[in-house]
């Protein structure tokens, strides 16, 4: 180790002056900036005089930050520059997919939909509903509701008919393959590799995204097989029950798609029905058996207050999954999912 003498500690000390401020880098985040610090200091030709001196708790204070970095928060999102670009997004594919479902949508303020006719392939129909979209300000997000993977004849029909219409936002993933790839059997088992061919083949249109939203429930370790094929992730959330906070429950699985997401867009798909109506569709439609389920439908401001939970985690756009909007012509389920126009509207000007 260098001796330290009067003479070098002097020079040292200009040095010391002369090192930049540890606030001066505005955009830096004040973990990393510690980090940085600390590594400057360490090495720096002056760190020996302080290794003999009587520093020593201020030198192992910042090795601390050095050896062991400390956890930064999951970003938040920077609302002013994202209000202009937020996705406000219908998750659910209605019986009554018409002209005046894109116009209907847009009176309530959303900006994009799934969009699904029919496992058949329909260019003709796919261009006049792409035309109607466009006319009322909405984007289409191609949905095969195929558990696997995208069908390859499909997929190339979609990009030869749909790529460069304005329209046109995308393709969505098969739905939650994290979590049902060690659950599922046989030719509904998610395959990695057609994600990839999929991924692959729809970067040639350089144009939209591909959409990959994934289960509360699944692990992260079968999560992130499939998150790169994908230029959009998310996580489904439907917390809004009797005896569950709900928001704290966005909040962890909003940071948690930001970390899975990996630099990704982040669309978080959030709770726009009661649990009753989850549970009439799941027994009556997919006749599956559950128990039975009678939480009431969110307010108003309960949507405003878990679609707000997930912008400030740091989503950048926000989906959502309401039965309702399966019927959305029926008088009952109106009333309801008109409370969207005036919670979009919120949500779209919120800073």
């Amino acid at each position: 180790m260098p001796r330290c003498t009067e003479a070098n500690a002097a020079s040292n000390a200009t040095k010391w002056r002369k090192t930049p401020p540890l606030f001066s880098d505005r955009g830096s985040s004040l973990f990393s900036r510690l980090r940085g610090f600390a590594v400057k200091f360490s090495t720096a030709s002056w760190f020996p005089c302080l290794l003999q001196g009587a520093r020593r708790p201020i030198v192992v204070c910042l090795m601390a930050c050095l050896f062991f970095p400390l956890t930064e928060p999951a970003p938040v999102r920077a609302r002013k520059s994202l209000a202009a670009k937020l996705v406000l997004g219908c998750w659910s594919a209605p019986q009554n997919l018409d002209r005046d479902y894109f116009s209907w949508l847009a009176e309530m303020n959303f900006t994009h939909t799934l969009y699904w006719r029919s496992p058949e392939i329909r260019p003709e129909q796919w261009r006049k509903d792409l035309d109607s979209a466009s006319r009322s300000g909405i984007t289409l997000i191609f949905d095969s509701w195929q558990p696997a993977a995208l069908p390859q004849p499909w997929l190339d029909s979609v990009l030869a008919t749909a790529c460069s219409h304005p329209a046109f936002g995308g393709i969505y993933a098969p739905d939650e393959p994290g979590y049902r790839l060690p659950r599922e059997k046989g030719d509904r088992i998610p395959s990695l590799p057609q994600f990839q061919a999929a991924f692959r083949k729809f970067e040639e249109c350089g144009h939209g995204v591909v959409f990959l939203v994934d289960a509360f429930s699944g692990e992260d370790y079968w999560i992130k097989r499939f998150v790169p094929f994908s230029t959009a992730f998310g996580i489904d959330i439907y917390p809004f029950k009797t005896g569950i906070d709900w928001k704290k429950k966005t909040e962890t699985a909003t940071r948690r798609a930001v970390k899975l997401a990996d630099g990704r867009a982040v669309w978080m798909v959030l709770q726009g029905h009661g649990r009753a109506d989850w549970y009439r569709y799941a027994t009556q439609r997919l006749n599956l058996e559950l128990p039975a389920e009678n939480d009431p439908r969110p307010s108003a401001a309960a949507l405003e207050a878990m679609a707000r939970t997930a912008l400030d985690s740091g989503a950048q756009g926000l989906w959502w999954w309401s039965f309702e909007m399966y019927d959305w012509k029926e008088p009952d389920q109106r009333d309801f999912i008109q409370q969207f126009r005036e919670v979009n509207r919120r949500i779209a000007n919120y800073e």
